[in-house]
């Protein structure tokens, strides 16, 4: 049977000295210890170059990500991104969050589905920033009381769900990366 693969931005690590005043969190820490470890890496450091990276797997110079402007001039003509080689290998694939910088949509670049946004920090419709988000080729505006991290989340369940019985690539671009933080619909008033 072959392995799923999931692609999230998150940082899960193993507590440090500095770090010993924190929360007990045992289930991470339990991750963090029975997982793969790298301790040397290399990326762009921007988000649109960094991204490219990940999904190409090759370096931003190889690929002429160099920068935000740079990185919208990539083309799958040009270069392949996992889910095209994945695919092959009898993988399907999904793209759920920020492409922002990237060109043209993830279904040209080989993802079979994907909820994208193009902005940074995106949480709530708000009067004058009513930032839409395409899944799978459908234009959507959140509602007023919708959570576009839960909205997200939603779709990474439901590709989860419907696929559980084949390999898949999953990649999970959550939207908390750039924006200010802001109240979740399950935190305290006030």
């Amino acid at each position: 049977m072959k392995t799923s693969l999931c692609l999230a931005f998150a940082l899960l690590a193993l507590p440090t000295a500095a770090q010993s005043a924190q929360p007990a969190k045992p289930n991470l820490d339990a991750l963090a210890r029975s997982g793969t470890r790298y301790t040397h890496g290399y990326t762009a450091p921007l988000c649109g170059p960094s991204r490219a990276c990940m999904l190409t797997g090759r370096y931003a110079f190889r690929t002429g990500a160099t920068n935000q402007d740079a990185t919208g001039q990539m083309k799958p003509e040009v270069e392949t991104m996992m889910p095209t080689v994945l695919k092959s290998a009898g993988y399907t694939s999904s793209m759920v969050g920020k492409w922002g910088q990237l060109p043209l949509g993830p279904a040209e670049f080989g993802f079979d589905d994907y909820l994208r946004f193009n902005g940074s920090g995106v949480y709530w419709s708000k009067e004058g920033k009513k930032q839409p988000y395409t899944e799978n080729g459908q234009s959507k505006t959140p509602g007023a009381k919708e959570y576009m991290p839960d909205l997200m989340h939603q779709h990474v369940v439901n590709f989860v769900n419907k696929n559980q019985a084949r390999p898949f690539y999953l990649y999970y671009s959550l939207s908390h990366v750039h924006g200010e933080i802001q109240p979740t619909p399950d935190s305290a008033p006030g």
